[in-house]
């Protein structure tokens, strides 16, 4: 099932906003160095992959070391996508074949590459969704909110905005 609600606002823009929800929340930092690819990586395409998309991550300052592991799923998920888009033209192959008295009989089977290659899309795009590329995917990892115990006289002098 999925994540109930909006996504959270990061705490910068909510005080750029000057909303009340800003106050006594943190999102959580990361330390911002920048994963060497892993060894474990096999395959051309999946390293020129993680050469392409780390600079720009880096540049959205969202990529830390411990996302490396993640990253390089998604490399290898995409090589997968690369090896098998070639084979995976029509989802029906169709076969033709002679018989003993010359007619043509023709029969059709799956392409098994091509719904292994539409999974591997699928992967794909949800390992992307769910690598938080977004400021406020990391928002949601921030410490929780704790709610103030007020007395009634502070609560009626508490300044409003």
């Amino acid at each position: 099932m999925g994540k109930r609600g909006p996504k959270r606002q990061p705490t910068n823009i909510l005080k750029l906003r000057k909303s009340r929800l800003a106050k006594g929340r943190a999102d959580i930092e990361i330390d911002p160095n920048t994963p060497k690819c892993p060894v474990t990586l096999k395959g051309r395409n999946a390293r020129r992959y993680w050469r392409e998309i780390v600079p720009d991550l880096e540049k959205m300052g969202i990529l830390a070391i411990v996302d490396a592991e993640s990253l390089a799923d998604l490399c290898r998920v995409y090589e997968e996508k690369i090896k098998l888009e070639p084979n995976a033209i029509y989802p029906v192959i169709r076969h033709e074949k002679k018989d003993k008295e010359g007619n043509i009989k023709v029969t059709f089977s799956d392409n098994k590459l091509y719904y292994a290659y539409w999974g591997a899309v699928d992967r794909f795009e949800k390992m992307k969704k769910n690598f938080f590329m977004s400021p406020a995917d990391r928002a949601g990892m921030g410490n929780v909110q704790k709610k103030k115990k007020m007395d009634e006289k502070t609560r009626f002098f508490e300044k409003r905005e």
